[in-house]
């Protein structure tokens, strides 16, 4: 392969799958991921309080009709979504009501979610690629593996998919992605490492644990890691980074709740008078068994390993071939990120009964799919040259990709993806 050409090829995978994502902005869903915390602009900015139902003195709140994700707080109800990113976006509304649009305009609401989008979806989206790119040079494996890794990754993974829509996952996911590079750095590099990369690990942990809450036990993971290896010296400069965000969501919590600690920790405040959770219906209203909503997560109707066939390749480092040929550091890692994985999804199989709601295969696994295509190397990087490697990727690739578009397609839906449609048949 001539010199320069791999580069050209991952930049036209990143420049095409960046196209795409803003492509995708032409179909904004106006569903609970958004409104929930649309909820919460709303009563910030017009009513001055966390609590989404509106004093008796002032106007309703139009978007608290439209939304279940809500809970009762200590003197109101609040949306049942953590605070940070309702925050952050009440500040971005400040400057949208500038440009002229309103929350009180129905006709800006596609308008202003698009905006809103760009800043709290795609933005980070992309930084967490661009900083994807920089690790896969910066650990020097072959041109064919990282056009290979890039590929799955930005086409193959419902964390692509998910990046034109309004979720907490993509932006958490891209945050953690950050968090890990400087994780990386700060383990590279000779002692003492610039304090900056302590920092932007503690900046980036506090990020996603504000905004998607059980994606920090990777993160989490992988700061154990570092401190056992680098020793102690990496703490004080993690803590004082994740102290301004994680300090004022604690804080938020403490007015609105009483408690630092999630809502869903507990099912009494999603059971005030006149809630949705009292009668369920449709998926979170599911009462299968946890041997079969497991199966169902990870290799049925909503598996992530049939709908995205790809992230297999990040368990091959397992087979003993690859295994022992694995170096013992990045074999504690990959223990760890098992482990990680693993507690994770006990976690869902114990606390949830919806597979994530209305919504594409399983969304709560997003975090876990770069991940698993970044988990892969080893294997890549010893099969590339093998042909039968290249028909199973191929193969696993098309899936993926193909699953990539129907959830971008119908990301807010019920039994749209296809081994529902086409193997299992519906699952409520």
């Amino acid at each position: 392969m001539k010199k320069g050409l791999p580069l050209t090829i991952e930049l036209i995978i990143i420049v095409g799958s960046i196209v795409w994502t803003c492509a995708g902005l032409k179909t904004v869903f106006l569903g609970d991921t958004l409104t929930s915390r649309l909820a919460t602009v709303y009563a910030l900015t017009y009513h001055h309080t966390w609590y989404i139902n509106h004093p008796p003195e002032s106007s309703s709140n139009p978007f608290e009709i439209q939304t279940v994700d809500k809970v009762q707080g200590k003197n109101g109800i609040i949306s049942s979504k953590p605070p940070i990113l309702s925050l952050l976006m009440t500040l971005e509304y400040q400057l949208i009501k500038s440009m002229g649009y309103s929350l009180n305009n129905s006709q800006d609401y596609k308008s202003i979610a698009r905006i809103m989008i760009i800043v709290n979806v795609i933005i980070p989206y992309l930084i967490a690629i661009i900083f994807l790119g920089k690790f896969l040079h910066e650990i020097k494996i072959s041109p064919v593996v990282r056009i290979t890794l890039l590929l799955g990754l930005l086409f193959g993974t419902q964390w692509t998919a998910l990046a034109s829509h309004f979720t907490n996952h993509v932006p958490a996911t891209s945050y953690l992605i950050i968090g890990l590079y400087f994780v990386w750095k700060s383990y590279t590099t000779p002692y003492p490492a610039p304090l900056i990369y302590n920092l932007l690990i503690g900046l980036c942990t506090s990020l996603v644990y504000t905004i998607d809450l059980p994606l920090t036990i990777f993160i989490a993971s992988a700061i154990l890691f570092l401190i056992i290896k680098k020793k102690p010296e990496v703490l004080p400069g993690i803590i004082i980074g994740a102290l301004p965000i994680l300090t004022t969501h604690l804080i938020i919590m403490y007015h609105t709740t009483g408690n630092i600690l999630p809502v869903q920790i507990s099912k009494e405040p999603f059971l005030f008078e006149s809630s949705y959770w009292r009668h369920p219906a449709g998926p979170d209203a599911l009462h299968h068994p946890k041997w079969l909503y497991t199966f169902n997560i990870l290799l049925g109707p909503k598996g992530l390993f049939l709908l995205y066939p790809i992230l297999t390749i990040g368990l091959c480092n397992f087979l003993p071939s690859i295994w022992k040929t694995l170096y013992t550091d990045i074999k504690y890692v990959t223990l760890l990120f098992l482990a990680s994985f693993i507690t994770i999804n006990i976690y869902y199989i114990l606390s949830t009964n919806n597979y994530g709601g209305v919504s594409y295969g399983f969304r709560w696994h997003i975090g876990c799919m770069p991940l698993l295509i970044i988990a892969g190397i080893p294997y890549i990087e010893n099969k590339y040259r093998k042909i039968y490697f290249w028909i199973i990727w191929f193969i696993f690739f098309s899936i993926s990709l193909y699953s990539t578009y129907e959830c971008r397609v119908y990301p807010w839906s019920i039994n749209q993806e296809w081994p529902v449609r086409l193997i299992f048949g519906s699952i409520i």
